[in-house]
């Protein structure tokens, strides 16, 4: 035998028999699937490969069986690690400028104001505090108040853009639409921050009702952000575009501007 076949190349055949030996151990649970459900695993049961479709299959399954307790114990470990965040390592307090805010809308200014002197009390050291009390005083008639209180936040401010904008977004809020329009200006004039300044001005004016107005400033936005590279403002000027094109003209909102 070993004469007849000495000259012949099996490695082909080998090649197949390791094929068809890996599809059976990644087909092992299906096969013994098929054969169940079809109630034939007696006719195969004397079988030397139905015993080792078996043993793979069981050796599937008790792997399958770890990883998945693996994985849920990661779980359950992430999932209470999580809960008890929070916990381990508490928040840093901060003003709840957005209790303010909804103050703003639902009780008046009068109300939100009381709400800002009272969470800048609690944080004196922080900007936020500090520029919602400052517009806010701006706009109970007090400008002596709010220049000293816009003076400390510009000083903790990161950049002055960022805070001309968040300023001007705030006037916008409280109704101080001359404000926040110098605002506006403020940052057109600046080279770097034209986009910041028109999408700006496009809130003043569509605060106003210059739909139109609002419109062209918008677009400007958009275009001088995707000159700049700032994709983020690109996209919330295109948005802010968008919903203008979307809504029929509305009256505008009342100007609490001091002129």
């Amino acid at each position: 035998m070993n004469e007849v076949g000495a000259g012949v190349d099996i490695r082909p055949e080998m090649n197949r028999a390791d094929f068809v030996r890996a599809r059976l151990r990644v087909n092992a649970a299906a096969i013994v699937d098929v054969i169940r459900r079809a109630d034939r695993a007696g006719e195969v049961e004397d079988c030397r490969s139905w015993a080792q479709v078996l043993a793979i299959a069981s050796d599937l399954r008790a792997r399958r069986t770890r990883r998945l307790a693996f994985v849920g114990l990661g779980a359950v470990l992430l999932i209470a690690t999580l809960a008890l965040l929070p916990v381990i390592v508490p928040a840093e307090p901060a003003p709840d400028t957005g209790a303010i805010s909804r103050v703003l809308a639902n009780e008046g200014a009068a109300a939100a104001l009381d709400l800002a002197r009272a969470e800048y009390e609690r944080f004196p050291d922080d900007p936020e505090a500090a520029l919602w009390r400052g517009v806010l005083e701006l706009r109970a008639g007090d400008p002596a108040a709010a220049a000293d209180l816009f003076e400390q936040a510009q000083r903790q401010a990161s950049s002055e853009i960022g805070f001309l904008f968040e300023r001007g977004n705030l006037l916008i809020q409280v109704g101080l639409f001359d404000d926040a329009e110098a605002d506006a200006a403020a940052l057109i004039a600046r080279p770097d921050a034209q986009a910041e300044g028109f999408l700006l001005l496009g809130g003043v004016r569509e605060a106003r009702g210059d739909r139109a107005g609002a419109i062209a400033a918008f677009q400007q936005a958009a275009d001088l952000a995707a000159a700049a590279n700032k994709p983020h403002l690109e996209v919330i000027a295109k948005t802010r575009l968008g919903m203008v094109l979307q809504m029929l003209p509305l009256a505008p909102t009342p100007d609490q501007s001091v002129r």
